[in-house]
C-alpha cells in the first residue's frame, strides 16, 4: 500500500470532520439543553458535515497530492487558529466551567474553522494553479512568437534570394 500526501490530507479532513460530527451528537441530543446551545452545535453539525464531505471531495478534485496536502494544513491552521480565539473569548468572558454551552460553542468553534481553513486553502491552490498556469502559457505564447519570427526572417531572407537569382537571370 502507497501512502500519498493525496491520501493523507484528504483523509485527515474526512477524518476530523466525522470525528466532529460524532462529538455533535451528545452535545445536541442532551436532554434540556438551552436552544443556543441547540442552534451552535447545528450550526458546528453542518460545518463538520461539510469538512467530512470537503475530504472526500478532496481526493477527486484536480489538485495534485501536493496541493491536498497543503489544504489539509489550511485546515488543520483554521482549527488552531478559531479554536484559540474561542479558548480566548471564553477566558476572558469569565465563564467559571466550559459546561455545556462552552462545549458546544468549542467543538462548533473546531469544525467551523476546520471548514474555513478547507475552504481558504482550496482557494489558495485553485489560485497558485491558475497563476502557474497563465506563466506557463505566456512563456509558451513568447517562445511560439520568437520561433514564428525566426522561421519568418529565414522565409524572407530565402525570397530576397531567390528574387536576387530570377533578376540576376533575366538581365544578360
Amino acid at each position: 500500500m502507497v501512502v500519498t500526501k493525496r491520501a493523507l490530507g484528504a483523509n485527515y479532513v474526512t477524518g476530523t470532520g466525522i470525528v466532529l460530527c460524532g462529538l455533535f451528537v451528545p452535545l445536541i441530543t442532551v436532554q434540556g439543553a438551552d436552544p443556543s446551545s441547540i442552534v451552535v452545535g447545528a450550526l458546528g453539525m453542518v460545518a463538520a458535515g461539510t469538512l467530512a464531505s470537503a475530504g472526500y471531495w478532496l481526493d477527486r478534485v484536480g489538485l495534485t497530492d501536493e496541493q491536498v496536502w497543503r489544504v489539509a494544513i489550511h485546515a488543520g491552521v483554521g482549527i488552531g487558529i478559531v479554536t484559540l480565539g474561542s479558548l480566548l473569548v471564553l477566558v476572558l468572558t469569565r465563564v467559571p466551567d466550559l459546561g455545556e454551552s462552552g462545549s458546544t460553542l468549542l467543538v462548533s468553534s473546531i469544525a467551523i474553522g476546520g471548514t474555513g481553513g478547507t475552504v481558504a486553502g482550496t482557494i489558495r491552490e485553485f489560485h497558485r494553479s491558475t497563476t502557474t498556469l497563465t506563466r506557463s502559457t505566456e512563456v509558451l505564447s513568447r517562445v511560439l512568437r520568437h520561433n514564428l519570427r525566426n522561421d519568418m526572417t529565414v522565409i524572407l531572407g530565402q525570397l530576397d534570394r531567390l528574387e536576387g537569382d530570377s533578376r540576376g537571370s533575366r538581365e544578360p
